[in-house]
């Protein structure tokens, strides 16, 4: 944002490189912080926030669209078992189901971005070669990273039965 028209444009050349063409020309720039933030109310009578409307995390492992895909999976579940037992499918107690299925994974993964962020972000002394040490720890141990990369896409979470 502090850079002038031309730096900002020369930056991002050299960003994007030369694939799509050289970049001649920008526009107003704007800044929009990335920040953690959870809706006060997830659920009301009649409404159910999923997504980005609901939640939003550090795009820095792109698990937003994750958490967003599940809310659906999970309120749809929740919906289409509401009317198999002929409950009011908008009721705040059906819609509470699905919070209550929801928070768990939706605090742990913002709660764990949040760490990792900061950990990227912060450089106290010895902290980047913790950090390195770390990744290639992480890096070279398959268990682990198998373990790590279920629970950040949710694959070890339970799937909502079949939707019909």
């Amino acid at each position: 944002m502090a850079l002038d028209d031309l730096a900002f444009m020369e930056d991002l050349n050299l960003t994007f490189g030369p694939m799509l063409g050289r970049i001649e020309e920008v526009g107003d720039r704007a800044a929009f912080p990335l920040v953690a933030r959870l809706a006060k109310h997830l659920v009301q009578p009649r409404l159910a926030l999923i997504g980005d409307a609901a939640h939003t995390i550090h795009p820095l492992a792109g698990l937003g669209v994750n958490l967003g895909l599940r809310d659906a999976m999970v309120l749809a579940q929740e919906i289409v078992d509401a009317r198999r037992f002929k409950e009011d499918w908008g009721d705040l107690d059906v819609l509470n189901r699905y919070m209550k299925q929801r928070l768990p994974d939706v605090l742990s993964i913002m709660g764990s971005m949040g760490l990792f962020h900061h950990l990227f972000t912060h450089n106290l002394p010895g902290l980047p070669e913790l950090r390195g040490l770390g990744m290639r720890l992480v890096g070279n141990s398959g268990p682990i990273k198998q373990l790590l990369m279920q629970n950040s896409t949710g694959m070890n979470l339970p799937v909502p039965k079949q939707i019909s």
